[in-house]
Order: C-alpha cells, then sequence, then structure tokens
C-alpha cells in the first residue's frame, strides 16, 4: 500500500527544540522521515503516513506547549493512491495551542481560478448568466472541466 499523506510541520520561535528530537518523535510514527533547522532558528520535520499520524502531530505539537511564543503550521497533503480526492489541511498553531476553528482544505484548482472567479463577479453585477458561470466555476473546482 502507498505512504499517501505527507506531513510536514514548521516550527518559528522554538529555540530550545532541535531537528534531533523532532527526528526522533518522526520516526516513531512515520516513514521516510527527516527533520532539519534552518539557519534562522526555523525547524521543519516530515514524513509520510498512509493515514494521518495524529500521534506524530500531537507529539510534536506537545514540544511547543510550553513555548507560548512558538508557532507551527501542519501541512498534511494526500493524493488519491488511498484517498478519493487529493487533497491538503493546514492547521496553524500558537504554544501548542490551535490557533482558530477553521483549517484550510485545498483540492484541485483550475488554471484558470482568477478568470472564473471573475466570471462569476460579473454575472453576480448583471453582466452573465449567474447560474451557468457559478457551474462552470465549480465544475473547473472539482476537476471536471478541461
Amino acid at each position: 500500500m502507498g505512504q499517501s499523506t505527507t506531513i510536514t510541520i514548521t516550527i518559528t520561535n522554538a529555540p530550545e527544540l532541535n531537528a534531533k528530537q523532532l527526528g526522533e518523535i518522526a520516526a516513531d510514527h512515520v516513514t521516510d522521515s527527516t527533520a532539519w533547522t534552518e539557519e534562522d532558528g526555523t525547524h521543519h520535520v516530515e514524513g509520510h503516513s498512509k493515514w494521518t499520524p495524529d500521534g506524530f502531530i500531537s507529539d510534536v505539537l506537545s514540544l511547543t506547549s510550553d513555548l507560548p511564543a512558538s508557532g507551527a503550521t501542519v501541512n498534511e497533503e494526500w493524493d488519491t493512491r488511498d484517498a478519493d480526492e487529493p487533497g491538503q489541511r493546514i492547521t496553524r498553531y500558537v504554544g501548542g495551542t490551535f490557533l482558530s476553528p477553521a483549517t484550510q482544505v485545498n483540492g484541485l484548482v483550475p488554471a484558470d481560478l482568477p478568470i472564473a472567479v471573475s466570471k462569476v463577479r460579473a454575472a453576480l453585477a448583471g453582466d452573465g448568466d449567474v447560474v451557468e458561470t457559478v457551474t462552470w466555476l465549480l465544475d473547473g473546482l472539482d476537476g471536471e472541466r478541461a
């Protein structure tokens, strides 16, 4: 079975952490893991899993719970090997606490998205058929339009 979910956690404002700590946590939860620290002190840890490894994410975030200035961004991306649709979820944390109740989920975005949005706005202003333009936009977001 494929490892279809890639999880990347980026941590800022946490000089107390190091790549070795993050790498050890990743090795316990995900495959093909790697951890590194940039020159500016930003930490990254990444790995792959068939499922969303909640333990991996919570164990990494627990390191930041006593660091109120720390910020963490969890980026989960998945493909269609083990999911119905490809997508992405981005969640943000401060001091180990979830920052907002909303997560950002993205699927495939058509290359002509700005044009489609512009046409919908024009139709809403009375220049075109609203149903037709919204359907065209949604078909593009669903991947049903070439």
